[in-house]
This record gives structure tokens, sequence and C-alpha cells, in this order.
């Protein structure tokens, strides 16, 4: 359980060290030509949170899923030509074909390949804060707190989150090359082919008939819950449609309702506020996805995994939202609260992990 408390000691600690400091307003952000130092020291807190975390979650022995992708890339080797042996290469071409190539690099060494994996969605991750966060430090913060414990479970659904977060920050607005990226991604996870009908519905007015269709099927996966499992069943090639513990399990209740107080945030935002451009809309609309998956996964865990795909989003945006939530006097209150209940949710998670086993293998290899 140490390195459990050394992730939230840093993050809240990067959190204090930064204030007024790497901290960039709205505005400010908006208008980032014009803030090149802020910038730099934005990117500086980044590079510096990227080397630790790496040499952190990199290092680690193992965690849930960890020892399974670990005995993949054991049993793949460094031969391509195991590629087409279904009995070797039982998960999707193109994440087989990386795990061949690390093995290449390292001597079939699976430590390596967790630390790869490591570093470069961490470093994606991390990128993408850095390009769209107006609180440095607090996205990492969310990250941390909100995110890496099934961003390090989910290791193929890491990688397919990370590029296409990245993709659509970048080229959000050019749908055929967002949708060619979710399908090449699909060699990585299958599931990235749901993101295009999710991407589709991002666009629009906040709370548009495509996300209150969305809603309906959450509506749906919650009532007809034997029901949806037959379907995920037939369809699934993966085990992950298995209902969730949804009283116990750390991936349970909690984290929806947990993953509902984003979405409610936006929601003030947008009825108390108001939604001044495309963009707030944008992120509005992405907030209430993320929550309509989470409510999906409560008989799905296939869904409970699929979060991870718009939760860097919300640990982008969260600190935006915040922003133009609360006026100036009510900040430092939303601030405190915000970073003590996620503190807690994350330590709630780190408790029920522990319970169940999964924390016996979290620490470092060296």
């Amino acid at each position: 359980m140490t390195l459990v408390y050394w992730n939230i000691f840093i993050s809240i600690f990067a959190v204090i060290i930064s204030r007024g400091r790497t901290f960039l307003s709205t505005n400010n952000y908006i208008n980032e030509e014009n803030n090149t130092g802020r910038y730099n020291k934005s990117f500086l807190l980044f590079f510096v949170l990227w080397i630790v975390y790496t040499f952190i979650f990199g290092l680690r022995e193992g965690f849930v899923d960890t020892s399974t992708y670990k005995s993949m890339a054991e049993r793949i080797g460094s031969d391509f030509s195991n590629l087409s042996n279904s009995s070797i290469a039982i998960v999707e071409p193109g994440f087989n074909a990386f795990m061949i190539l690390c093995n290449k690099i390292s001597g079939n060494d699976s430590q390596f390949f967790i630390f790869v994996t490591t570093a470069l969605t961490f470093a994606g991750a991390f990128i993408l804060f850095h390009r769209e966060s107006s609180d440095s430090a607090l996205s990492a913060f969310f990250f941390i707190t909100f995110i890496s414990f099934t961003y390090i479970n989910g290791i193929r659904q890491a990688i397919v989150a990370v590029v296409f977060a990245l993709v659509y920050s970048k080229w959000k607005d050019k749908k055929f090359l967002v949708i060619a990226v979710c399908l090449v991604l699909a060699l990585f996870h299958t599931s990235s082919l749901l993101l295009i009908p999710l991407y589709l519905c991002i666009d629009g007015k906040v709370f548009n008939w495509k996300i209150k269709i969305l809603y309906c099927f959450a509506l749906f996966c919650v009532v007809g819950g034997a029901r949806v499992q037959q379907i995920l069943s037939t369809v699934l090639n993966e085990r992950y449609s298995e209902t969730l513990n949804v009283m116990t399990s750390g991936t349970g209740i909690m984290r929806v309702l947990v993953n509902l107080v984003p979405a409610a945030l936006a929601l003030i935002q947008y009825k108390v506020c108001g939604i001044r451009d495309k963009r707030d809309a944008q992120i509005a609309n992405i907030f209430l996805i993320d929550a309509a998956i989470n409510i999906c996964s409560l008989n799905s865990s296939y869904f409970a995994r699929m979060s991870i795909y718009f939760a860097l989003f919300i640990a982008a945006y969260y600190p935006r939202v915040i922003h133009k939530t609360f006026n100036t006097r009510s900040q430092v209150i939303a601030y405190t609260f915000f970073i003590a209940f996620y503190t807690l949710f994350y330590l709630y998670q780190a408790y029920t992990f522990a319970s169940y086993g999964y924390m016996r293998e979290f620490h470092l290899v060296i």
C-alpha cells in the first residue's frame, strides 16, 4: 500500500506548490500566445510528474490485470510469425504486434513491456493536459485520483484512450480523420469502434437528441440487466460482460456515483452560468456521455472499462468547468472540496482493491 500513499501525496503536493505559478485561468489559456512563461512552467510540471509516475507505475510488480498482460507478453515472444497463431496471439493484432516489438527490443522482458506502455500512455495523458487544461496541477491530481487505477489495469484501453483523446483535441472537427483513427485503434481494442457513435454525439446543443438516445440506452442497460448480459455475451468475445458487484466492488456503484459529479457540474454551468461557446457545449456533452457510460456499467463491466475513454477528458476539462461555474470568492472553497472529495475517493478505491487482494503486487520490482 506504500505506493498508494506516495501517489496521492505527490499529486496533492503538486497542487499546493503550483498555486499562482502554473495555474492558468481560462482566459489566460485561450490567449496562450501571451502567456508563454506560464505555459512553459506547465510543461515543466508535467515533465517532472511524467518521470515520477513512469517510475512508480512502470516498475510496478503487478496490479489486477497487469500479471495477465505480462503473461501474454511472455507467451507471444519476439517472433512476428506468432501473430498467425491464434492459440498464442489471443488479443487484437495491433496489440499483439506491439508486444512482440517490445520483446524484440528487450529480449523478452515483460517488465520492459509494462514500463514502455506506462511511459507512452502517461506521456500522452500529460500532453493532453498540457494542451487542454486550464490548471495543470489540478488535472494531474484528477488523473491520479480519478483514473489511474483503471488506467494501469486496462493497458489496451489506456492506449486507445490516450490516442483518441489527443486526436480529438487536435482535430475534433475533422470527422473522417477521427473515425479513421477509431477504426485503426480497433486493432488494439475492439471497443474503440463504439467511440465512433459516441464521438458523433459530442457536437450540437447541450444534452442534444443523440445524447438523450444514449441515456435511453443507459436506462435499458440498468432495467434490462439480464437481457443486456445475454446480448453482450453473444456479441463480445471477451469476459468483460459480467455484472459488476455493485455494492462492494471499488469499480461499482460508488465509482458510478462519483462519475456523475462532473456531469452534474457541467449541467449547473449550463443552467446557471450559461454555455458561452461551442467548446463549452462540447465539454458539457463529453461529461454527459461519460456519465451515461458509467450508468451502463452498473450491469456490465465492459462499459466500466470503456469509461476510461472519456475520463481523460474529465481530468483535462474539469478545472475549466469548475473555474467557470464558481466565482472568484467561491473558487477556493470549491477547489478545497474537490481535492478532499477525490482524495477520499482515491483512498476508498485503494481500500477496496486491497480487500480483494489486488494490492499485494502493487509494489516496485526493484
